[in-house]
């Protein structure tokens, strides 16, 4: 037998190219994403008046590579840049305008997200969006990217019925690029009671390495679901002091949702949110929660309460939303202001989508000048969004 036939040659020649098969292939399922954002927003805020209304054009670009998967794990990388386009007549908390209403979206680039992923567990730099995003998340509507730094793991095969969420994270990225350095603990467990019905359970415990003495931990039950035509929705939580705190109060939480589907198209809901002066939500999302425009952006002291009345519809190809918020204190009679919010928008095509939105704050004159909730707030906003 001849050892070095070409046949055998040939064999040995190609084993390191059977061997990269596997990465060959998960290369061969690559993905590339694109995101591209651009945003017209208008500001007139009465607060230090002559102060300058505001006028920003920005857009955000996120550009995503997501590998195939070897042996179950994959990776996904994200890079985000943000910029003004033309003259910044704007403050966005960083260009020292500050003649200029604020526009929270300053210009930088970053490294958005950068993290592997294996059989639900992710660790690496990632966006993190938990339930409602009441308690943590990622801040979408900002132009800037919000995220973690740390292992999550969500597990749906443990127990039936079952879905777990454990996290350890080690830092937290701003949507207006500042790292805050921190420790969150996340436990949560979501059970299917019957179908469409869910009660989670969750402690989010958030020591701040910055600031000790503010270190907190959020812990409570959320229940919601759907019955025929019904929706309905309930939270309670409590917040206590945590590792080395000693000026985090113990404060409640409290919600309740109900609403009704008219159609496929056409929906109603009722939320009511107490909060107890000084229970925040610093990881939340809270564009989405205390109206569009902003104005309130933590508890005031004397607490909030924030009634409102939300219509979501559809037709010919629209999409709209009408809210009317009003805002009380929670500990004593008081009412803050109203606001009311209109937002329309319309796909054009798979990939691109414009949206129309706008925030009315109305002030009460006799309201406290904490977060300057005695001054109006006014905003409209013009997007595109462009997604491949």
């Amino acid at each position: 037998m001849r050892l070095w036939s070409p046949q055998v040659f040939m064999l040995l020649a190609g084993a390191p190219l059977l061997a990269q098969n596997p990465i060959e292939e998960a290369f061969s399922r690559d993905q590339i994403t694109l995101d591209l954002r651009t945003r017209y927003e208008w500001v007139e805020d009465s607060t230090n008046k002559p102060e300058k209304t505001a006028n920003a054009l920005t857009t955000r670009t996120l550009i995503g590579f997501k590998t195939g998967e070897i042996e179950g794990v994959g990776a996904f990388i994200q890079f985000a840049n943000i910029s003004a386009l033309g003259e910044e007549r704007y403050n966005s908390t960083l260009n020292g305008r500050t003649s200029y209403a604020v526009v929270a979206d300053p210009g930088f680039s970053q490294v958005a997200q950068a993290y592997v992923e294996w059989k639900g567990l992710r660790v690496g730099r990632q966006v993190l969006s938990i339930d409602n995003q009441r308690f943590i998340g990622p801040g979408a509507w900002s132009q800037g990217v919000k995220s973690i730094t740390g292992a999550v793991l969500t597990n749906q095969t443990w127990i039936p019925r079952t879905e777990f969420t454990l996290g350890h994270i080690l830092r937290m990225h701003t949507a207006t690029d500042q790292n805050k350095e921190l420790r969150l603990e996340i436990t949560r467990a979501k059970v299917r009671l019957m179908e469409g019905i869910h009660l989670t359970g969750f402690r989010y415990a958030t020591e701040d390495r910055q600031a000790p003495a503010s270190s907190y931990a959020h812990q409570g039950l959320r229940l919601d679901g759907a019955w025929k035509q019904f929706l309905f929705e309930g939270s309670v939580a409590q917040q206590r002091g945590y590792k080395d705190s000693t000026l985090t109060k113990d404060r409640s939480y409290r919600q309740w949702l109900v609403g009704y589907c008219f159609s496929p198209s056409l929906s109603a809901k009722i939320i009511r949110e107490t909060l107890e002066g000084g229970f925040d939500t610093p990881l939340a999302s809270l564009h989405g929660f205390y109206g569009w425009s902003d104005r309130i952006t933590k508890t005031p002291t004397n607490g909030l309460i924030d009634s409102y009345l939300q219509v979501e519809g559809k037709a010919w190809g629209l999409s709209g939303e009408l809210d009317y918020h009003r805002f009380d204190a929670e500990g004593r009679s008081q009412r803050y202001g109203v606001e009311f919010n209109a937002m329309l928008s319309r796909p054009f095509g798979k990939h691109l989508v414009g949206t129309l939105k706008v925030a009315r704050y109305l002030a009460n004159p006799s309201a406290p000048a904490e977060l300057s909730l005695n001054k109006d707030l006014y905003k409209f906003w013009v997007m595109t969004q462009l997604k491949f």
